[in-house]
């Protein structure tokens, strides 16, 4: 009976030690802290605009359109005249849907019409981003642009994806001339980017900058008649950047959770022990059959 009154107590000084590990927060952290891994600053850093004032975008960086044809952004922007440049991508989590809605409704509201006056062009961030996909949402855009009254062209607005799935150098080509800065968040499958339209010059040199998700008709008319003439201008807007950030997918808990687990399986062993040895006791001394 002593020795079983030892087990139990042994026993219950260990679960309870145990169930006191399992309470408090990680080294470094105060009771109730998240263990959840923060927003790495470098990544905070990089999803930034460096704006870059008349330069130019390189024209022979090679895409397919929405339309699947391997083609060129100097192609697309053949012609005389100006163009919204945007850097977004179907399957955007928010950020794009805000950012191409209100450039639609600001368009809508415009006295110039896609395709006539101005052209817009998408270059797609996901490179594996399927040409039906950048068509279907270019086609959805130019629906919207119409239903608000506004006036748009096929033609006049052009989705550029990567020739190829595992291929993105040429969009960073375009991104880094720019300065448009956005990363790949490989735990979320999802980018990190800014939302931000840029006025080219039918030569292809940056103009403007205007930043945000809900352009203003007027500065925007007032941008494509600058950026027609190669006129640069401040930028307008405030900077708005989709970094949706899941931090259960991007943290160091695994280990935590190994040693909860494994804290889980010396209780319930514990467990079993101490009742064999109780059931023991329970049948008294054993029976020698001889």
């Amino acid at each position: 009976m002593r020795t079983l009154s030892l087990t139990l107590l042994a026993w219950t000084a260990l679960a309870a030690s145990s169930a006191a590990a399992w309470a408090q927060p990680a080294p470094g952290r105060a009771q109730g802290e998240s263990e959840l891994a923060p927003v790495p600053a470098e990544l905070v850093a990089a999803v930034k605009v460096d704006e870059r004032l008349r330069d130019s975008v390189p024209l022979d960086a090679t895409f397919r359109d929405q339309d699947g044809r391997v083609t060129t952004l100097g192609t697309a922007l053949e012609g005389d005249l100006p163009t919204l440049l945007t850097f977004n991508y179907s399957s955007c989590p928010a950020l794009c849907s805000l950012h191409l809605n209100g450039l639609v409704d600001a368009l809508a509201k415009s006295k110039f019409e896609v395709g006539a006056q101005v052209r817009v062009v998408t270059i797609v961030l996901a490179p594996d981003e399927p040409t039906a996909d950048a068509l279907r949402t270019r086609d959805r855009y130019l629906a919207k642009l119409r239903d608000l009254g506004g006036k748009g062209r096929s033609s006049g607005w052009t989705f550029l994806t990567a020739v190829g799935p595992d291929d993105d150098r040429q969009i960073h080509r375009v991104a880094d001339a720019v300065g448009f800065g956005y990363r790949y968040i490989p735990t979320q499958r999802e980018y990190a980017h800014p939302a931000v339209t840029i006025a080219l010059a039918p030569s292809g040199k940056v103009m403007r900058y205007i930043h945000g998700v809900a352009p203003d008709p007027g500065e925007l008319d007032q941008t494509i008649v600058r950026a027609g003439v190669g006129e640069t201008s401040t930028a307008a807007g405030f900077l708005a950047a989709c970094l949706h950030w899941d931090a259960a997918r991007n943290s160091n808990r695994w280990g935590g959770r190994v040693m909860k687990i494994a804290a889980l399986l010396f209780l319930a062993l514990g467990g079993i022990a101490v009742g064999v040895l109780v059931a023991r006791n329970r049948r008294g001394p054993g029976v020698n059959p001889s």
